[in-house]
């Protein structure tokens, strides 16, 4: 009871809405049903709070599984809101769009003459709904700051260990694709957390790369050395690596100089990794730094 007595006056304390409506789809709703009662009621409170006020989705402290199913929907009521507001413009053109404007000041939703309902002049910048110094979206009451690009470089694991040549582009390519449709599958359905995103690039259909980087023996060396590897290393051990190569009689790593010190750090794990696959080769590190 005290929990909704607190979500009731934290809702009482936001600012007046600038929108009093979006629209909200059944699988959504299934989705945050999923989650269980607790996180469902959290999800509501964050996704309508930032819908219709603009509210930092950071400021719930959410986990970040579910700040990620919120995002995963941004787009759509961003897009939804978009085509709204655009329908509203063409009131001006009268017979061709909508009902023409009456003389008289134009007002906001609150009435009052050349302020927004927060009581802010709106030809002075903010940071809701503006680009580059300039208000584009007045009337969008969703903070863009929440609808920036998807960090692909998530993705580059993925498609590194797919043994791409370019696991980087791949990897834009992806959560370019998806982030356009919402996440959303050709069969309707939402990809709303990390690791159905994660499953779906490893079936991405690839047309345009131009082949096998590493032999596959090689590569799963690497894969298991990158599961053991800390982050800073892994980002090096992926996006850095130059060549891991073996021949009848040798063995070589050619890469950062960073990994060839994590390997001789910590060879309590790495030397049978490495061990097993020199497979009584010579082996040597070039250093490409």
């Amino acid at each position: 009871m005290s929990e909704n007595k607190n979500a009731l006056k934290a809702i009482a304390s936001l600012p007046c809405p600038a929108e009093d409506s979006t629209i909200f789809y059944r699988k959504w709703f299934d989705c945050f049903m999923a989650q269980g009662e607790k996180n469902c009621a959290k999800l509501f409170m964050a996704f309508f709070s930032l819908v219709f006020y603009g509210t930092d989705i950071e400021s719930f402290h959410l986990p970040r599984r579910l700040e990620s199913i919120i995002e995963a929907f941004l787009p759509i009521v961003e897009t939804n809101a978009r085509k709204r507001n655009g329908g509203r413009k063409g009131a001006q053109f009268g017979i061709y769009g909508g009902r023409p404007l009456q003389n008289g000041d134009s007002k906001t939703p609150m009435g009052l003459n050349g302020k927004t309902p927060m009581g802010i002049d709106p030809s002075h910048n903010n940071d809701n709904g503006s680009e580059n110094g300039k208000n584009t979206n007045n009337n969008v009451s969703v903070n863009l700051a929440h609808t920036t690009h998807t960090d692909y470089s998530r993705y580059v694991p993925v498609f590194f260990f797919r043994n791409l040549r370019h696991p980087v582009k791949q990897a834009q390519k992806f959560a370019t694709h998806y982030e356009a449709t919402g996440w959303r599958l050709g069969g309707g359905e939402y990809m709303v957390t990390q690791e159905q995103r994660i499953a779906a690039a490893k079936i991405w259909e690839v047309r345009d790369d131009s082949g096998e980087r590493f032999k596959k023996e090689d590569l799963e060396m690497w894969q298991q050395l990158y599961d053991i590897a800390p982050p800073e290393i892994q980002v090096q051990m992926i996006q850095d690596m130059i060549e891991i190569r073996r021949t009848a009689d040798a063995a070589y790593i050619k890469g950062p100089l960073s990994i060839s010190n994590w390997i001789e750090g910590n060879l309590n794990e790495t030397k049978p990794i490495v061990t097993k696959w020199m497979n009584g080769r010579r082996y040597s590190f070039v250093p490409s730094d």
